[in-house]
Formats: structure tokens, C-alpha cells, sequence
């Protein structure tokens, strides 16, 4: 099972936990509103987060890992030095520094030892076996305000969208040129359920599908959507505002408003029988397989000046188990039965990705180009 950034989860752990041994640097380049009162600064928050990526910072206790990411052209070779992480608040650790200073958009983790990190200019970072490769540019020359999007469906196949209607394929030991999506209109949501299976949506609702070398247009979801997740190549879910579509691997399937409390921003569907989408009012809905569930709340705001509990990301390694993050660097888990507290994982800068591969291994990823590993 693969989400868009925002968001893909699933696959079996390889090579043990890398969060057990610590992170470092790959010197290896190849590799390597609240309706009324709210709607104004739900707005800017929601407009800064979603334009880049729609799915904490320096942790206010004990040291911070510190280091320096290199943003280097395709097929270029460098190396950085970072240090490893140190236990953070509770099962989070202490943030890692991947990209200094920039905004980690997009996480795809589709194991416990193979992720992959894109911030706001389409600079990707490898984290492979417990190494972190310093940037490539997959976009050189890109500015900030196109939405960047990465799905993997393993170690040997990514598919990246680091700019408008681009994207560049990971083949498990380099990043492919960047090739244009057909036809396409400013791609907003990606997901791949397998490497011959992906797709793209457009800020039209106009839907592209991949089969492995070529694209094709396919019915449109009939709006723009802020995410979508594919489980199999038979079905995915894409949000649009409040509403959910349903894609059946020939056409997609109108869900209506499932959410009136907010603006749908990121989905999750670990199987064709559960997926989760989170809100921008710090709600979820749940799929069982049949219908949606009424929106639950499970981060209420602690603010009355700031939105601080949009749902940026939302991960589901499973249907017991599933990680959302917000804009107030905080996290939440679902066992299955029950949401936890929300717990604070950074301060400072807003969570904005999250990709869990197994119930004991997720990444977590702030707009200050740091990281965070759930054990």
C-alpha cells in the first residue's frame, strides 16, 4: 500500500531498525475554520503548507542533531557529515537534520530502511539502510510555491513530482531525467500502488495513470485535490475539499461531503477496506470498506491566534495502526480502536509529512529540514 506524500505506508522492514542505529550522511550521490472566527488564519496556514506539500523543529529539550545537506545537480558526487539522533520526547526522537533550513514537503517510507525526503525546490534525499544521501536536484532552477509530491512502492522504484506537471523516476540506484506528464495542469496529488501502477492528478481533476514507461488520461475527479492514495491499482481515494472520490482502476466514484468541518488534506489506505483522511480542523474520517465515518476530532486546537492543528500528514502502516501530524509539530496515533493524546515531537516549525512502513518505524518531516523517527 502507497499515499501520496503526505504519505505512503506499507511494506515489510529490511535490514533491521535504522532508528536502533542512528542516522547518517551517504557519501554517495547515485545512491543514495473553525468556520468564522478561524477562517482567516486557517487560510495562511493552509496556504503556506498545502501550496508545497499538504501533508516540529528544534525540540525545546536536550541537544539538537545538527549537520549540513549539500544540493547537488543529477549525477554529481558530495558528501556531508551529520550526527546521529538522540532519544526525543517519547517514542519520537529528537529532530535530524536532512536539509538545513528547508522545507521537507514530501515523505515516502515504503520500508523501514528505504525513504525518501523531497523539500519545497525538489531537492530529493535517499535515506538507505540508516545513511542519508546529501540533496539532488531534481528540478534545477525550481522556486518555491509548486506543490513537490514523492511516492515509493520500495527501495527500487519512486516516482518524485518536484515541480508543476515534471517528474523523475527513482530506478533503486539513480534518479531518471525529468519527464513531463502529458497534458497535465499543475499535478497536485500522487500516489503509486505498484511500479507500474501510479496516479497523478491535476489541479483540473484531470487523472493520469502510469504504466511503467508511458502515461494515459483517465476520467477526472471532477475538482482539484489536495491528495490521493492508492492501496492497489484498483482502488485509491483522492480528497477534494470536503469530499472524498473513489477510483475503481477505470473510473472514479463521486463519495459527496464527508467532512463539513473542514478542508480534507491528506489521505492514508493501507487496503482497499481502511483508509484515513485528515482535515484542516484537526479532524478524521475513516473508510471501513463501505462508507465514511461521521469526522472525528482527535487534535483540538490550543490556540485562539494561530491554526495550530491542521492535519498536515496522516500514515497508515495498517488498519491499527496509523500516524497524523500537524502544524503545531505535534503527532497522533491510531492502535486501531482508539486515537492517543497528541504529543508535541518539534517546536518551532509545523510537521509536514509523515510516512509510516511498519507500527514501529515512521518519519515525521518540518518545514525546517529536519526529520524525526517514530520507534
Amino acid at each position: 500500500m502507497k499515499e501520496e506524500v503526505g504519505r505512503d505506508a506499507g511494506g515489510a522492514a529490511t535490514g533491521g531498525s535504522p532508528a536502533s542505529r542512528g542516522f547518517a550522511s551517504r557519501p554517495d550521490a547515485a545512491v543514495r475554520a473553525r468556520r468564522s472566527g478561524r477562517r482567516s488564519r486557517l487560510a495562511s496556514v493552509v496556504g503556506a503548507l498545502v501550496v508545497v506539500a499538504l501533508v516540529g523543529a528544534a525540540c525545546g529539550e536536550g541537544p539538537t542533531a545538527s549537520g549540513q545537506s549539500t544540493t547537488v545537480p543529477p549525477g554529481s558526487t558530495t558528501t556531508s557529515s551529520t550526527a546521529s539522533p538522540a532519544p526525543g520526547r517519547g517514542p519520537w526522537s529528537l529532530p535530524f537534520v536532512v536539509a538545513a533550513g528547508r522545507h521537507l514537503a514530501a515523505l515516502s517510507c515504503p520500508t523501514a530502511a528505504f525513504c525518501v525526503a523531497l523539500d519545497d525546490l525538489g531537492t530529493a534525499y535517499v535515506f538507505d539502510n540508516g545513511l542519508w544521501s546529501t540533496g539532488q536536484a531534481l528540478a534545477p532552477g525550481a522556486t518555491t510555491g509548486a506543490k513537490v509530491m514523492v511516492s515509493c512502492t520500495g527501495p527500487s522504484f519512486c516516482l518524485a513530482a518536484p515541480t508543476g506537471n515534471q517528474v523523475n523516476v527513482w530506478n533503486g540506484t539513480a534518479w531518471g531525467p525529468p519527464a513531463a506528464i502529458p497534458g497535465a495542469q499543475h499535478v497536485q496529488a500522487l500516489s503509486c500502488a505498484t511500479s507500474h501502477s501510479c496516479v497523478a492528478i491535476d489541479a483540473l481533476g484531470a487523472t493520469f495513470l502510469y504504466d511503467g514507461s508511458r502515461w494515459s488520461t483517465a476520467a477526472g475527479t471532477g475538482g482539484g485535490p489536495s491528495a490521493v492514495s492508492c492501496a492497489t491499482p484498483a482502488f485509491c481515494a483522492a480528497t477534494v475539499g470536503g469530499g472524498i472520490a473513489l477510483w475503481s482502476g477505470s473510473a472514479w466514484t463521486g463519495q459527496g461531503t464527508v467532512d463539513s468541518t473542514g478542508q480534507l488534506l491528506s489521505v492514508s489506505c493501507p487496503s482497499p477496506a481502511f483508509c484515513v483522511a485528515g482535515d484542516s480542523d484537526g479532524s478524521v474520517v475513516v473508510w471501513n470498506g463501505a462508507a465514511w465515518s461521521a469526522p472525528q476530532t482527535v487534535d483540538p486546537s490550543t490556540s485562539t491566534v494561530t491554526a495550530d492543528n491542521v492535519l498536515t500528514g496522516v500514515s497508515c502502516a495498517g488498519s491499527t495502526f496509523c500516524v497524523a501530524v500537524d502544524s503545531g509539530g505535534r503527532a497522533v496515533s491510531f492502535d486501531g480502536r482508539t486515537w492517543s493524546a497528541m504529543a508535541q515531537v518539534g517546536a518551532g516549525a509545523a510537521l509536514s509529512s509523515v510516512s509510516c512502513a511498519t507500527s514501529t518505524f515512521c518519519l515525521a518531516a518540518d518545514t525546517a529540514g529536519n526529520v524525526y523517527a517514530y520507534r
